[in-house]
């Protein structure tokens, strides 16, 4: 008895996460292909961000020295 609603339980949880990666295929990824990308301003964006948590790991690495 314990062994089928174990097994019925891994079914149902197995379905809902490929039914939740299914709808996101189906809808949400042609939705995020419509919108057009600004690429250099997310570059840019990027690098600013990468450039700030350098700076800050360099801040505490000589705080801790």
């Amino acid at each position: 008895m314990r062994i089928r609603l174990v097994q019925g339980l891994a079914l149902l949880s197995t379905g809902a996460l490929a039914g939740a990666f299914g709808y996101g295929a189906a809808n949400l990824v042609p939705a995020f292909n419509a919108v057009p990308l600004d690429y250099a301003r997310t570059s840019a964006a990027f690098a600013t961000f990468a450039l700030l948590i350098l700076l800050s790991l360099r801040t505490e690495a000589g705080r801790t020295q």
